[in-house]
């Protein structure tokens, strides 16, 4: 249940970060993508709903871990400073707190008790990577969102 709850608060910080670094230009450069500067990101600019897209395991995951995560549907809802993840395969939920801190994200699961940091490798239009830095299983997770 602690990696499944690791795993979801990734995709969830994943998301967020991604949401909050890119803007899109109304201007004439419009099919160009703005990254804001990382240091004046603000939790409402991750305030979004986000799914978990792709998985970067670590060596040691194998087998039927692996497989649970790839079947899974991870969908992150970021409000204020709470965040619920649900595995819309599973069923599980998770929900607790998160906060940014530059280019790095810190979840806290109120459900599970743990702790989970990710930090943000690279923003494209409504996709975001992010590295997991204390997961045993995931070494990056990409995230999307449909939100505007």
């Amino acid at each position: 249940m602690k990696n499944v709850f690791k795993w979801m608060l990734a995709v969830v910080v994943s998301v967020s970060l991604g949401s909050v670094l890119m803007s899109c230009s109304s201007d004439e450069r419009n099919n160009e993508m703005e990254i804001n500067s990382v240091k004046s990101l603000k939790n409402s600019s991750l305030e979004k709903n986000w799914i978990a897209a792709h998985f970067v395991f670590d060596e040691s995951c194998k087998g039927a871990k692996r497989l649970a995560y790839q079947l899974s549907s991870v969908h992150i809802v970021l409000k204020e400073n709470t965040f619920k993840a649900v595995d819309k395969y599973s069923l599980s939920e998770d929900e607790g707190s998160w906060k940014l801190e530059g280019d790095l994200i810190y979840m806290s699961s109120a459900s599970f008790g743990e702790n989970v940091q990710f930090k943000i490798k690279e923003l494209k239009n409504n996709e975001l990577i992010v590295e997991v830095l204390n997961h045993d299983d995931l070494k990056e997770i990409e995230l999307v969102t449909f939100d505007k």
